[in-house]
């Protein structure tokens, strides 16, 4: 079969199969152009073996994101799921008016103020690559006003953008005026952030944002204050999550407000999901710090050698066996006192430069996210520093065994196998004691415990107890008051 030959179908719908289109896709979902050439000769070599003339949308789509997931990363094969598929026109909605997206027809108005046409043919297909890297096939005009406003402002300065909104009948994007007078553009991700940290799913939280985006623009509100945005937002969450979230959003809000430190640590045995966890929580949460203890132990083991303190220098599960000799080392069984004794040596070693960490994150009135085995429930962590601060703790466990061998899997691939599975799997039932002992001093040190072994379960359970225990402490506060 010859590829010009091929029609692409989807339900009524049909489209001349192009290789070019489907290089476009793959660079849209951030593959490199090697590899999305590599990729597409792959994808032609199939379709010429396929006798057909005719194939189904879908099972392209599912052709190249398996080629994706063998040859880049699963990660990207999902980003390229998640934008609109290849041949499916993108339809620009004005009013009750749909029509075709077309790159030439935009070239041609941003070569109308001034540009030249290679300038305003790449602008053009920039913005249509950012359409469809967003997935839907139905984008209001407002919006596609927003990103050309954008990538003129980018690529050829403010002057450029002023003179393209000038020319729209309102402005390319919604205005947030601040209690100062300064002025920020509406962001659908800074919005929907903001909902995510009370506890919000990602999907729900973008909805909302962008709906309340379209209705500021259909209400013309193209200049909203602060205080009216977060009216609003209060008001959404109320009609569609309920009393509880929108009154979350008002008294997280109202505790940013007050400029408390906040320093949440984030404890648990290797292999449950640490850093992820606390990576996306930090985001959800709008923390900017995010620090590991297993950076500050690299730190020090940059400063102090191998030979000064092999203890420093070990695992936290083998450091048990750092200080004997390799012949007595040899065949010894990992006896529970042996490797929390060795463990916690480790632990007393980083204790200074943690504090340290968050002396300073405290003494700058700032907050933290920090993660770490070495992060024992009942020890002191400079709490006292910082009367003001809100200091809290939680433990991340894995207590089905088997569960805790996956993750180990998990993480392997997800760090290009800078951690090696096999050395976890050698040494798990050190890993394993070590999670018994975090977890005995979790329940007497009244830590909370949270089950690790789903990620979206476990942010969603972190969040909870954090912001839970904000707004305890913030109560608390006004009782005293």
């Amino acid at each position: 079969m010859k590829l010009r030959d091929l029609t692409v179908t989807r339900g009524e719908e049909r489209w001349a199969y192009s290789t070019g289109e489907i290089i476009e896709a793959l660079q849209g979902a951030g593959v490199l152009t090697d590899v999305a050439l590599s990729v597409a000769r792959s994808l032609e070599h199939w379709l010429r073996s396929l006798d057909t003339d005719e194939l189904a949308l879908e099972d392209l789509t599912d052709r190249i994101a398996g080629l994706l997931t063998e040859r880049v990363s699963p990660e990207v094969a999902d980003r390229f799921r998640s934008q609109t598929p290849p041949f499916v026109p993108l339809l620009i909605r004005t009013g009750d008016r749909v029509e075709p997206f077309s790159a030439q027809r935009l070239g041609r108005s941003l070569e109308a103020l001034g540009l030249g046409f290679k300038a305003a043919d790449g602008t053009a297909r920039q913005v249509e690559q950012i359409l469809r890297t967003q997935g839907r096939e139905r984008v209001a005009d407002n919006v596609v006003a927003h990103y050309v406003a954008v990538a003129l402002e980018a690529e050829h300065g403010r002057d450029v953008r002023a003179r393209y909104e000038s020319s729209l009948a309102r402005p390319a994007e919604i205005e947030v005026v601040e209690p100062g007078g300064g002025v920020m553009p509406f962001s659908r991700g800074v919005m929907s952030r903001s909902m995510m940290s009370i506890g919000l799913g990602t999907e729900l939280a973008y909805r909302l944002a962008s709906g309340l985006e379209s209705d500021l623009w259909h209400r013309q509100e193209h200049s909203v204050p602060r205080s009216r945005l977060r009216e609003l937002v209060t008001a959404v969450l109320r009609e569609e999550t309920g009393e509880q979230f929108a009154s979350r959003y008002d008294q997280l809000h109202a505790f940013k407000l007050s400029g408390r430190p906040t320093i949440v640590l984030i404890g648990g045995a290797p292999g449950v999901g640490k850093s992820t966890i606390a990576a996306e929580f930090a985001y959800r949460l709008g923390i900017g710090r995010l620090v590991s203890t297993d950076s500050v132990r690299e730190a020090l083991r940059s400063l102090i050698s191998r030979e000064l303190s092999p203890v420093l220098h070990a695992s936290t599960f083998t450091a048990w066996k750092a200080e004997l000799l390799p012949e007595e080392s040899e065949g010894l069984n990992p006896n529970p006192k042996r490797v929390i004794r060795g463990f916690m040596s480790q632990v007393r070693m980083l204790h200074p430069a943690v504090d340290g960490i968050i002396s300073r994150t405290l003494s700058e009135a700032s907050s933290l996210v920090l993660e770490g085995v070495h992060l024992v429930p009942g020890t002191s962590m400079a709490q006292e520093a910082e009367p003001d601060a809100q200091v809290i703790r939680l433990l991340l466990v894995v207590e089905d065994e088997q569960s805790h061998r996956d993750h180990f899997a998990v993480r392997e691939r997800q760090t290009a196998s800078k951690r090696m599975e096999q050395a976890y799997v050698r040494h798990f039932r050190e890993v394993r004691l070590l999670q018994d002992y975090l977890m005995d001093q979790a329940r007497y040190a009244g830590t909370t415990i949270i089950d690790a072994t789903d990620f979206d379960s476990a942010v969603e359970a972190s969040l909870h107890h954090v912001l839970s225990s904000l707004f305890a402490g913030r109560d608390a506060d006004a009782a005293r008051g």
